[in-house]
């Protein structure tokens, strides 16, 4: 089965080349690797364009930031597999990511990996990206993990009605085919937030099996973003309110109504615990 990574990406360049470097290993003729620079700074990709890897990525460049709907999208329509993987460009993928979503797919299904917290600096990332063998850098990011993770995760299995819950685009993959026939991401959502979701709600109705490996781990890279808590839950009711009028009176509808409240009233639930961790005087960047 040929396998697309798709990766849309803005101004991350010192994330995005450690993901890169992460999936070195796991790319053959059967899997290729696309980049989407979505409005990204001309001397980022200039810088992009001199680093060498062991395999040579596809790119897309979007002169204008476009989102990342927008972005997903163009990725698929140039992908040339039958499965896409969605990895995100600050996720630093684990030993035999590809393959294990690969294997994941003997039924049709849809695969979501297991999304690792690292509380890293900048110059941590600098030097990471510059020294030690793979082991050594997953091995490190391990260690800087933040067990329970900076977002509060909801008590959802992947079974069931409410599936798509569980649909994040960060590690997942999915059949091409069948994100075509669920209308592929739409493109109305813009800034941060539940996109994936809304392409989730469309995917569990078309009956595909949703199955959790959390073998499939990838390592996410917190940046400054994460902690901007105030701008994210401002993004993110936008985005509920769209979906909202969307779902009207369907079952989503109901429980987004429940999520648009309590973020209207309390904002994103984050751990605070992960926020107070983060070292003092030192930005994570994006």
């Amino acid at each position: 089965m040929k396998a697309s990574i798709i990766i849309p990406t803005k101004d991350k360049l010192t994330r995005l080349r450690l993901t890169l470097q992460g999936l070195e290993g796991q790319i053959d003729n059967e899997v290729e690797v696309i980049i989407v620079f979505d409005g990204c700074h001309p001397d980022m990709i200039a810088e992009f364009q001199r680093i060498q890897f062991s395999y040579i990525p596809i790119y897309l460049i979007c002169k204008q930031n476009v989102g990342r709907a927008v972005a997903r999208n163009l990725g698929i329509e140039k992908a040339t597999g039958e499965l896409v993987i969605f990895l995100d460009d600050d996720r630093v993928p684990g030993p035999d990511f590809v393959q294990r979503h690969i294997d994941g797919h003997n039924i049709p299904c849809i695969v979501l990996g297991e999304r690792k917290d690292s509380l890293v600096t900048e110059e941590e990332i600098a030097q990471l990206f510059d020294t030690g063998t793979p082991a050594d850098k997953l091995s490190f990011l391990q260690s800087k993990v933040v067990e329970q993770g900076l977002e509060k995760q909801l008590p959802i299995k992947p079974t069931g009605k409410l599936n798509w819950l569980t649909f994040f685009t960060g590690n997942v993959s999915v059949p091409r085919q069948a994100l075509q026939d669920a209308g592929l991401f739409d493109e109305n959502f813009k800034g941060w937030g539940h996109e994936d979701l809304d392409l989730g709600i469309r995917l569990s109705r078309e009956g595909l099996v949703f199955k959790k490996d959390t073998s499939i781990v990838s390592y996410h890279l917190l940046h400054d973003s994460n902690f901007n808590v105030a701008e994210r839950t401002r993004q993110s009711l936008v985005n509920l309110r769209y979906m909202l009028n969307k779902y009207k009176y369907r079952l989503p509808f109901w429980i987004l109504l429940i999520f648009y409240i309590k973020q209207k009233l309390l904002g994103l639930s984050i751990h605070r615990q992960v926020v107070r961790s983060k070292p003092a005087n030192e930005h994570v960047k994006g």
